[in-house]
């Protein structure tokens, strides 16, 4: 949802509206979540499974691209609730 009473816009009469999410919006937020969830799943293992620190290690490309393609849907959101988009 887009709120301009969210970033403090007091007296405004402008409305709530909707927000945009389009088919690569979603797959850069799909990617990173699948990406994390693995990694959480490692995690949890990590104390029972001798194998589990190489496999995050392994991990480090994908969490890597993860970081970035959240830091990207961060800023596409933010894009998003700029008055002026």
């Amino acid at each position: 949802m887009k709120n301009p009473h969210w970033h403090g816009a007091t007296g405004r009469k402008k409305a709530v509206g909707d927000a945009y999410i389009d088919e690569p919006f979603q797959d850069l937020v799909l990617i990173a979540a699948w990406n994390l969830s693995g990694l959480v799943r490692e995690v949890e293992k990590v104390f029972t499974d001798p194998g589990a620190q190489r496999a995050i290690e392994a991990m480090k490309d994908d969490i890597d691209r993860a970081k970035s393609y959240a830091g990207e849907a961060r800023h596409l959101r933010s894009l998003m609730n700029h008055e002026k988009y």
